[in-house]
């Protein structure tokens, strides 16, 4: 029979090795790598499992695999650049597990202009506004902006723009 402390050790390179693979696979916060371990390996008893974790979790992050910062900064590059706003990047971050304080100092740094930009993309990408094929109703190109997050005077002035201007805003921010 084996000891605890053997038991544990193994379910630790198991975990390891199973961590590893993940990420080599995919990019992922602290508490997002902790359900997959947790739901992959749910069926050791519940003192090794959580042991065996934090062990895991400690080592990825102190060899720089893991970092909740970097993810964040990086996925909040990539909203933007898909056109998404404020409110759904933080919606899209929290389910990440990225932590509110971490979320709420790196939008601090975002400005108003970069919330314009993300609503120019949204548009151009939906078709809105000035990029708009045909005529629509412009409460209904309100409406799609608000769901998507995005405040009403941030969305009354980007699909007030002229096709020209809405163009060059996104050029000169990019």
């Amino acid at each position: 029979m084996r000891s605890t402390k053997e038991a544990t050790e193994d379910a630790f390179e198991a975990m390891l090795e199973r961590a590893l693979f993940y990420l080599g696979r995919y990019s992922a916060t602290r508490a997002r790598l902790s359900r997959y371990l947790q739901k992959r390996f749910e069926e050791l008893p519940k003192h090794e499992r959580e042991e065996a974790l934090e062990r895991v979790l400690d080592r990825v992050e102190a060899l720089g695999i893991i970092n909740d910062r970097e993810y964040a900064e990086r996925r909040i590059q990539s909203l933007r650049a898909k056109g998404k706003s404020r409110r759904a990047i933080e919606r899209d971050l929290f389910e990440k597990g990225v932590a509110r304080s971490l979320v709420e100092e790196l939008l601090r740094r975002s400005t108003a202009d970069d919330e314009r930009l993300s609503a120019l993309i949204f548009i151009r990408a939906r078709r809105l506004g000035p990029f708009r094929r045909r005529e629509r109703a412009f409460e209904k190109e309100l409406g799609a902006l608000g769901r998507a997050g995005f405040s009403y005077g941030i969305a009354r002035e980007v699909l007030e723009l002229s096709l020209e201007d809405a163009e060059r805003a996104i050029e000169e921010a990019q």
